[in-house]
């Protein structure tokens, strides 16, 4: 981890440092963050997965940036089980998608900002 995001990670933990921003900002912060989409497919996604295999020499890759949920060759994108509900499971060599969902528990559309 570079010294330089350490640094940015320890101030933005601060509690001084958290007082000094005003609860408007945040509070503006968090309401953007809950408008803006998250649960999408991408377009030719396959292609890009390719394309982000091609950087690499392992294997497997195993990637949670995206969250398509999908396998590629030896290319996984996560679910994100914040749109799906669903999780990803590494057993016995094999990753999963299990067919089970948390809806009894978890509603994803009920996520908001108090």
């Amino acid at each position: 981890m570079r010294l330089s995001y350490k640094i940015y990670t320890k101030t933005i933990r601060n509690p001084l440092v958290l007082k000094l921003i005003p609860d408007s900002y945040a509070k503006n912060k968090l309401q953007s963050m809950q408008r803006k989409k998250i649960c999408k497919k991408i377009k030719n996604f396959k292609s890009l997965a390719k394309k982000i295999a091609k950087n690499y020499t392992a294997d497997l890759i195993i990637e949670g940036h995206y969250h398509q949920g999908v396998i590629i060759d030896n290319y996984i994108s996560l679910p994100s089980f914040a749109c799906s509900g669903k999780i990803a499971v590494y057993k016995a060599n094999e990753v999963l998608f299990p067919n089970f969902r948390l809806k009894k528990y978890y509603e994803p559309q009920s996520i908001g900002i108090l």
